[in-house]
Parts: structure tokens; sequence; C-alpha cells
């Protein structure tokens, strides 16, 4: 199975402004006209979020998941279950708040994910 990236709004509209650039059709400057429009919009919108802090929730979980590197960092691959039971401030988390956690992990491609025996384990990826 071919996985691709994820497309952004940006990138859509870029294939759409591609395309009005090589057809014909009535009304062609409006069309572009709004496309640009659009782009402009998410551009303008992207260049602010820059500059904002992260939120209160965000700079809690990065502790977080720099706690999970620190407990998972002898190498064992464990549920999510087993992580929780390392640590009491991640044993009050909920299951779906860890997987989140790990998922930003896994994606970030920091720990690998993989199923045994119809059981979820995770693991620090050894350099």
């Amino acid at each position: 199975m071919i996985y691709m990236k994820k497309l952004t709004k940006m990138n859509k509209f870029e294939m759409v402004m591609e395309i009005l650039g090589n057809v014909e059709v009535e009304n062609k400057d409006l069309l572009v006209e709004f496309v640009q429009h659009e782009m402009d919009l998410l551009a303008r919108k992207n260049s602010t979020t820059g500059d904002r802090k992260p939120s209160k929730v965000q700079v809690e979980n990065e502790k977080l998941i720099a706690k999970i590197e620190e407990l998972q960092a002898d190498g064992i691959a464990r549920t999510i279950a087993e992580i929780q039971e390392l640590s009491g401030e991640l044993a009050e988390l909920k299951n779906q708040k860890m997987s989140a956690l790990l998922k930003k992990l896994v994606d970030s491609e920091i720990m690998t994910r993989f199923v045994e025996k119809k059981k979820t384990y995770f693991q620090l990826k050894s350099e």
C-alpha cells in the first residue's frame, strides 16, 4: 500500500491554479483571482500562527512527552498501560490522552508502534 503525503489546502489551490493555467474556461480571470486571493489569505494566516506562544496545554503535553521518552529510554517495548505503571504522573492520564501523546512520538519518528498478539506496543527507536 502506498501512502501519500497529506495534501494541504495550499497544495490543492496550487493544483487548481495549474489546471486553470492549462485550460480555457469562461470567467477564467475571475477564477484565477479567487484562487489567488484564497492562497494569499492562507499564507497570511500561516505566517501569523508562527508568532504565537504555545498554549498551557501544549506546554504540559511537551513535558509529558519528555517524561514518556525518559521512561522508554531503556528500549523495552511496552503497552500504554505498562508505560503508565512506570510513572504516577502518567497513570493519572486516560488511555486516549496517552495514545495521542504516543502518536505524536510515532509521527515524529522518535518511537515505533507495532502490534503483537492483538496488543499495541511502543518502543523508542534505537539510533
